[in-house]
């Protein structure tokens, strides 16, 4: 239950703070913190990866 099998990196925030997940977790993002790229660094076995959004609608602003 405690094992990924995966390492993950994803970047959140106005300053691209990176964080590495590497066990299984569930990342909150409040509404207009921007995030992204999410990168799968390895893997050792198949993992689930659910993106839910409780919006209604989706709006996406890039950011540099």
């Amino acid at each position: 239950m405690n094992y990924l099998g995966a390492e993950i990196e994803i970047d959140l925030g106005k300053e691209h703070e990176r964080y590495i997940i590497n066990k299984p977790s569930v990342v909150v993002i409040p509404a207009g913190t921007p995030h992204c790229p999410i990168v799968t660094r390895w893997v050792d076995k198949p993992f689930g990866f659910f993106s839910i959004h409780l919006a209604g609608k989706t709006e996406s602003t890039y950011v540099d």
